[in-house]
């Protein structure tokens, strides 16, 4: 199996806190450092307005940037062990943070609007945030409550959108959000986390960008019903269409380059 093995401690501390900061290289380095290339070369193709917002959730400045890398024999190999053999792509963020800015991401969990809808029948979606620089706590880090893990609807605040990458956060009375701690990671490095996972970051106070890169794969043998606001087309990478879900063929997506993994 190519890339990361998880060894039980590693699993146990994953079930036990609702993720897991793998502190190994994900990507050989020449892989690496040519997808980190691609993607902030991406970003400050951009004009400057659009460099610091959640441009992955914005239709008007999308595009599908993931044939290449999503499928990458690392990134399967590491999901399966969670998922299980059955696996597809779900979607993909890139969250840019200029150097000396206010932007910030909102205490959340990534599983707030499946449960809203009842989208995915049953929550079984996994969350891989990639640093593709090095994140610490003055780059805006992402911070999380370890062990809280409840697919469920939670009170929320509005905030400022100028800002903030989500329009509102977590405010509830049964989250201490005092107990959010600091995850730092090098880049090339990966943190797994479980859907129902409180999180979210804080601004950039450095002289140096930000960039990190979340991948959500989904079990294929959840359900996903698609919605009217929100009409995504899954890619079924590995296994059997458990849930006859209807899937995106991988040959239909763009590509970003051609490229060819080591591993």
């Amino acid at each position: 199996m190519a890339g990361i093995i998880l060894t039980e401690e590693m699993r146990q501390a994953f079930e036990r806190d609702a993720f897991l900061n793998i502190k190994q290289p994900l990507f050989q380095t020449a892989d690496f450092l040519r997808l980190r290339d691609y993607l902030l070369s991406y970003v400050l193709a951009l004009p400057e307005e659009l460099r610091g917002t959640y441009f992955t959730g914005n239709r008007a400045v999308r595009r599908p940037l993931y044939q290449d890398w999503v499928s990458a024999p690392v990134l399967v190999n590491l999901v399966e062990q969670i998922l299980g053999s059955n696996i597809a792509y779900f979607n993909f963020a890139l969250c840019y943070k200029p150097p000396k800015s206010q932007f910030r991401v909102g205490p959340h969990i990534d599983s707030h609007f499946w449960v809203e809808t009842k989208c995915v029948d049953p929550n079984k979606v996994l969350t891989v945030f990639i640093p593709l620089t090095s994140i610490k706590k003055n780059e805006g880090c992402l911070r999380v409550i370890p062990g809280l893990n409840e697919c469920k609807l939670y009170q929320h605040k509005k905030l400022d959108p100028q800002f903030n990458y989500f329009h509102w956060e977590i405010d509830d009375k049964n989250i201490d959000l005092t107990n959010l701690v600091d995850v730092e990671m090098e880049a090339n490095h990966v943190c797994l986390l479980k859907s129902g996972l409180v999180h979210g970051s804080d601004c950039n106070s450095s002289n140096d960008h930000r960039l990190g890169l979340t991948i959500r794969y989904i079990s294929a043998d959840a359900k996903y019903t698609p919605q009217v606001d929100d009409p995504r087309k899954m890619i079924l990478l590995k296994g059997e269409n458990i849930a006859g879900n209807d899937y995106q063929k991988m040959d239909s997506a763009q590509f970003v380059g051609g490229f060819s993994w080591s591993s």
